[in-house]
């Protein structure tokens, strides 16, 4: 199965899909495990996306887990219907503090296939709730969440001046440029618009970058590649995310509803263009002072000393994919849930 792609070719992006299936039936049918969310003390969601390329019948399909790698149907496991598409597996029984792993799978008259396999670690805290609880930084500074698709995303740009453990982040300045130092810098007046970060900054010392925490708090990490595919892919197939005909024209529905210049003389889907109707998914992008919003993913390009960003402008109503950003930049980083 492979993830659609939210880049355009013409602009010479690229967005790495992964793909790691274990087959023990027909090859011909895949499923993809989508991430884990609603992560508690004794609970999780998880779920898949199935598909059948010979038009055999899907008889069984749902996510199995287990504190070992590789659980299988053998163990504990989920079923969630039949048939191909999207499908939400609920996790229970769960024990607290406690690594397990989980594969989506799908069965047929031709046998079992098991998705990619995913890790999560049950919390000590039960009272988490994506979209109603916030999370704390370092600082005190705290952030509110929301909650879309499988995902659960902070719906504030960090502006943390230490990682999680207590070190500190250098303040540098709109001058400030290096691959190898890790800066924040402040270009904005107001809290809302949070801190921009440079590529060191945001991976964070080697000790936050092997889960890609970086700048993020404990539990929460900088979104990879494939994590904004997902995001982008998830928000293209909701009909009230979508601006028009056009599935790609998402910014508005991803866009804050304040903050943004106001710009009719475009496309009525531009994010400038009434822009009291953005924010349709509660995403609350702002702009930064160049008019985008620009935040980093933890993925480095396949350009030397490049890395992948992901982003939108004042009369943008599309999400692009840039695979040439410089690592000393300064951009705003949004963390994701682990």
């Amino acid at each position: 199965m492979n993830l659609l792609s939210t880049c355009d070719k013409s602009a010479g992006l690229s967005v790495r899909c992964v793909r790691n299936i274990t087959v023990e039936g027909d090859v011909s049918q895949t499923v993809l495990t989508t991430p884990v969310f609603n992560i508690a003390s004794s609970i999780a969601t998880c779920g898949g996306i199935a598909t059948s390329e010979n038009g055999l019948p899907i008889l069984e399909r749902g996510v199995c887990w287990g504190t070992t790698p590789s659980p299988t149907i053998a163990g504990d496991h989920t079923s969630d219907g039949s048939g191909t598409g999207n499908f939400t597996s609920n996790l229970f029984g769960l024990s607290p503090n406690t690594t397990y792993y989980v594969r989506a799978y799908i069965s047929s008259n031709a046998g079992t296939v098991y998705g990619n396999e995913l890790s999560f670690t049950t919390s000590l805290d039960a009272s988490f709730v994506c979209g109603v609880s916030t999370i704390s930084d370092y600082d005190g500074n705290n952030y509110n969440t929301v909650q879309i698709g499988n995902q659960c995303w902070m719906k504030e740009n960090m502006r943390t001046t230490h990682y999680a453990n207590g070190t500190a982040i250098t303040q540098g300045t709109s001058s400030s440029s290096s691959n190898n130092i890790g800066y924040y810098y402040n270009p904005e007046s107001s809290t809302p618009y949070g801190y921009h970060y440079n590529w060191p900054a945001t991976k964070g010392p080697s000790y936050l970058s092997a889960n890609n925490q970086g700048v993020c708090p404990s539990g929460w990490h900088v979104p990879s590649d494939e994590e904004w595919v997902l995001l982008i892919q998830y928000v293209r197939n909701q009909n009230q995310y979508v601006c028009g005909i056009d599935k790609r024209n998402i910014a508005k529905s991803l866009a804050a509803s304040t903050g943004w210049s106001s710009d009719t003389s475009h496309d009525n889907c531009i994010v400038g263009n009434l822009p009291g109707n953005n924010n349709a998914t509660g995403f609350s992008a702002l702009p930064g002072p160049s008019g985008c919003a620009v935040f980093w993913s933890s993925t480095e390009s396949t350009i030397t000393d490049k890395t992948i960003t992901y982003g939108f402008c004042n009369t943008n109503n599309r999400v692009s994919c840039y695979n040439n950003t410089n690592k000393s930049g300064f951009y705003s980083v949004r963390c994701l849930r682990d």
